[in-house]
């Protein structure tokens, strides 16, 4: 972070909801006071930062509904700076990220969030509800993947672990819990999803795609979604920069440094003991689910009382 525009960000950021004079900005920066003045009025008036300024140019730094590259990345130590992308609307993230990976060489995990998604699409290829500003929308590329199914969906269960714990931190008087393999509900209702894509490139090197959509705030659904979905809290002004960037950093620091989470994911399973329908492909079966085997494969006992292990498959109906 070198730019005088992102010192001053870094300076109010550290100080946020806190009055801030320009002499403070002087001594971290030495710009002279009309310069501090000018950044930070762009900032509030052409770049959509909430900053109060006083006639006697004191400024206060208020949370930012918006996703900002330089707020999240503040939040995250700057561990990914050069390697996140912001956007104020696209397509799907997860198309997005396709398209990055068929034009470039990455060697790092590359990050693209959006404040709102117009074709967002969850597993299946299910449209995801992505309305401005009342939730998370973003997808990782990890480049050079060895394209392993248990091992694809080991971490696809170690990243939902990772979020329901980051959104435990943030919501703290919430039970949420794990639907297999890859749904966060609370109150029976989903809130949140994650999707993997595998891509091969032309040169035969594959890159892992991890998409994930959080409802957080958001209120009103499409009609099909009413009985299915909610958001967390709609009552709360949530730091979707802070959340965001806590989930990356969290994810980013697993993906170098592995370990699984399995025993948390189990206790925070939603179908363990509980009668379920899964779809197989074009079948479905009733059954109860058994047990969450250490590759994270699902053991059910079907009505006969055999014991079968699946390793994909849709629960779409759970008896309480």
């Amino acid at each position: 972070m070198n730019s005088t525009k992102q010192l001053i960000i870094k300076y109010l950021l550290s100080h946020c909801d806190e009055w801030v004079s320009e002499k403070d900005l002087f001594f971290e920066t030495h710009l002279d006071y009309e310069e501090i003045f000018q950044i930070i009025n762009n900032l509030k008036e052409n770049e959509g930062y909430k900053i109060i300024v006083r006639k006697d140019r004191y400024y206060k730094f208020l949370n930012n509904y918006s996703l900002k590259t330089d707020i999240i990345n503040f939040y995250s130590q700057y561990k990914f700076s050069n390697n996140l992308l912001v956007f104020k609307k696209v397509d799907s993230t997860q198309k997005l990220a396709k398209r990055i990976s068929q034009k470039n060489t990455l060697k790092e995990p590359s990050i693209i969030v959006t404040d709102e998604q117009t074709k967002g699409y969850g597993r299946h290829g299910r449209h995801f509800y992505s309305p401005s500003v009342t939730g998370l929308y973003f997808s990782i590329i990890f480049p050079n993947w060895s394209n392993n199914l248990s091992k694809n969906e080991l971490l696809t269960i170690d990243i939902a672990v990772i979020v329901i714990k980051v959104l435990e931190r943030f919501f703290p008087d919430e039970d949420f819990k794990l639907k297999w393999v890859n749904d966060i509900y609370l109150k029976n209702f989903k809130v949140a999803g994650i999707i993997t894509d595998i891509f091969s490139k032309t040169d035969g090197s594959n890159n892992l795609i991890v998409g994930i959509g959080i409802n957080l705030t958001t209120k009103k659904f499409p009609k099909y979604l009413v009985h299915k979905a909610t958001g967390i809290n709609g009552q709360i002004n949530i730091n979707r920069n802070k959340l965001l960037a806590q989930i990356l950093q969290e994810i980013i620091d697993h993906h170098r440094s592995p370990k699984h989470f399995l025993n948390d994911y189990r206790k925070r399973s939603m179908i363990l003991g509980k009668k379920i329908t899964i779809q197989l492909g074009n079948s479905v079966m009733k059954c109860t689910a058994q047990r969450i085997e250490e590759n994270g494969y699902l053991t059910v006992k079907d009505r006969f009382g055999n014991l079968k292990t699946y390793s994909a498959g849709e629960i779409v109906r759970i008896k309480w």
